[in-house]
């Protein structure tokens, strides 16, 4: 990646508060999904404005259990993307017993700058929501 550019490099789920992801979840229980985002030091030293969004699909029952929700938005170099790289989490809510057994995917994009902006997407790996 050069300096002029931003990349959603990853989207990982793990336990609430975990540092290593995870494929399954207890139906019973909260999660994360983490985007891990890189911008350029030119571009991130610029101050350009960016926005994080995520979706969160249920891939068994074919809808949405997240749609296209703020993950961040603001000015690279604010508080909420204070350095280059960084990780920004989202907490998904216990699925309750009704998912258990269903097979979920999230999806993230990223969108820097305004006129022609850089943008970039990527999902997680499929994960299952289980019994406790």
């Amino acid at each position: 990646m050069g300096p002029n550019d931003a990349e959603l490099l990853r989207v990982f789920t793990r336990a609430s508060g975990a540092v290593v992801g995870h494929v399954t979840f207890p139906y019973d229980r909260a999660f994360d999904a983490v985007i891990e985002c890189e911008a350029g030091t030119a571009l991130h030293a610029s101050g350009a404005q960016y926005a994080v969004r995520i979706d969160v699909i249920d891939l068994s029952a074919m809808h949405s259990v997240v749609q296209s929700a703020a993950v961040a938005a603001g000015f690279l170099g604010d508080a909420r993307w204070p350095k280059p790289a960084h990780q920004f989490v989202f907490g998904i809510t216990a699925p309750g017993h009704a998912c258990d057994g269903h097979i979920w995917r999230v999806f993230a994009s990223l969108k820097v700058g305004v006129r022609s902006p850089d943008a970039s997407f990527a999902d997680s790996a499929i994960f299952m929501i289980t019994s406790p």
